[in-house]
């Protein structure tokens, strides 16, 4: 196998893990970048098969696998913080993973050299001035509009759109479809629908 190809273990068996299986297949299409080695899952069945990748254990496996990185497939952020921190207790890295059809502005102000752990799904754009942290998910169809910053261990749902000067700080779910407009700072915390400041 070609050295330059990065092993994955994905994180998670359930649907965010086998949606990072096909994140990472659309990856490989433009360029062959990673080989998923399989799954860790604490409530997944040991040597099941999700698609045609085996569940290798639980997270107790964390850094048990020579030449691997990890990609954290929970959607959970709390859950998340913890994976994250097992993986960088092992001394592992987790690479960010950006789907091809996501769009970054030029201006965006993301130092991709001193991050890791993110995940960009389909048809995502970040636009100027945006920063952001470690381990997010930043699900498919999400607009991160200009001087965004998102923190740490966030999860940003389906078609959400963060109108600009919005400060997402660490361990944030947002609900599908949420817009946040105006100038706004929200930390560790459950942002709904049904919440009138936020729409």
């Amino acid at each position: 196998m070609n050295t330059s190809i990065i092993n994955l273990v994905i994180i998670g068996s359930g649907a965010l893990g086998r949606e990072m299986i096909s994140l990472v297949e659309d990856i490989n299409l433009v360029k062959m970048q990673f080989h998923i080695l399989g799954f860790l899952d604490d409530n997944g069945l040991l040597g099941s098969s999700i698609r045609e990748y085996l569940v290798l254990g639980g997270s107790d496996e964390i850094g048990n696998h020579q030449n691997a990185q990890y990609v954290i497939a929970i959607a959970n952020p709390v859950l998340r913080q913890r994976m994250f921190e097992k993986v960088k207790l092992k001394g592992m890295q987790l690479p960010n993973l950006i789907h091809p059809s996501a769009k970054i502005d030029k201006y965006a102000a993301i130092k991709w050299d001193y991050i890791e752990g993110n995940i960009l799904a389909a048809n995502t754009f970040l636009s100027c001035d945006v920063q952001l942290g470690n381990n997010n998910f930043v699900n498919v169809g999400v607009i991160l509009s200009h001087d965004t910053f998102v923190g740490n261990h966030n999860v940003i749902m389906q078609g959400c759109i963060l109108n600009g000067l919005i400060e997402v700080k660490d361990e944030c779910w947002i609900w599908p479809g949420i817009k946040i407009k105006g100038k706004v700072s929200i930390n560790k915390t459950h942002v709904k629908l049904d919440i009138e400041n936020y729409i």
